[in-house]
């Protein structure tokens, strides 16, 4: 099971980072992902990702308060909504403009209801 959780822990991580160059794919979340399955296979890596420059300061706030920084909420939400509108425009098939909007706005909920603070420096 550690095998599991450390590969699906580094396929997490290397989304999270592409989520830095690509507009439309989250970092946050598969970061907060990340940490989450290194702890579960790894200390040693958990640790290291924790003490990382670039994400440790968000994991560190997920894991000690369960917040979130405004900035990646402000980020999830815009992204969420440019691909909604999106797929809403290009779908031709009606459920699947529902499906999709119902997703995207179940998606919305759920970030907005997570608390959000400003991040924590190093």
């Amino acid at each position: 099971m550690k095998l599991f959780y450390k590969t699906a822990g580094f396929i997490s991580l290397g989304l999270g980072t592409l989520g830095i160059f690509l507009p439309l794919m989250p970092t946050t979340c598969f970061v907060l992902l990340s940490a989450w399955c290194f702890a579960k296979s790894s200390p040693k890596l958990h640790a290291r990702l924790v003490s990382n420059k670039l994400f440790g300061a968000i994991i560190r706030q997920w894991e000690c308060q369960r917040y979130i920084p405004v900035k990646a909420k402000y980020i999830a939400i815009s992204s969420m909504m440019f691909a909604g509108c999106y797929s809403f425009v290009v779908a031709n098939d009606l459920i699947f403009k529902l499906i999709s909007v119902s997703t995207i706005a179940i998606s919305i909920v759920i970030v907005k209801s997570i608390k959000s603070c400003k991040i924590e420096s190093n």
